[in-house]
């Protein structure tokens, strides 16, 4: 009887400590569509520009910052990236992954309303952003319900 009860005192104890570690794990995680534009149609701004997004589908974490357009790792750590963009009808894009204002990856895409995509596993530090710039070029944004230019981003672990 009182090996059932120091187990059951055992189990409660280690559900316990379960539950705690998991409601202090926070997901961090983010997703944004939409690039904001001048025209509803493509963006005319020279290059090279930050890209500002117009819908927010998930900030987890609130590492997206709406107002600035970019990505800030509320906690070190492993995270995962990726992107896509469409072309305007006649100019190319060369668009880039920057971390704080350091170029990571590149995605260039062919004129003619063309997509192209890219992603990176980056190790950040809490306070490193994240964002998108068009180098040079015009991304083309459907001035309705779909969505041609996205930003994602999680975390794979934490240091």
């Amino acid at each position: 009887m009182k090996v059932n009860l120091l187990l059951a005192v055992i189990g409660c104890a280690v559900v316990g400590v379960l539950a705690q570690n998991k409601t202090s794990a926070t997901t961090i995680a983010f997703s944004v569509r939409k690039a904001a534009t001048i025209t509803n149609q493509f963006l005319l701004q020279a290059s090279p520009f930050n890209v500002q997004f117009r819908e927010v589908l998930t900030n987890d974490g609130a590492g997206w910052i709406p107002t600035t357009g970019e990505f800030i790792a509320p906690k070190s750590g492993v995270y995962f990236f990726t992107f896509s963009v469409m072309s305007a009808k006649t100019k190319e894009a060369t668009v880039a992954l920057m971390k704080n204002s350091d170029y990571q990856v590149t995605a260039f895409v062919n004129p003619g309303h063309n997509m192209a995509t890219n992603s990176a596993v980056l190790s950040l530090k809490a306070g490193d952003s994240v964002h998108l710039v068009v180098q040079e070029g015009e991304i083309y944004e459907n001035p309705l319900y779909e969505s041609y230019t996205t930003l994602s981003g999680y975390q794979i672990s934490s240091k």
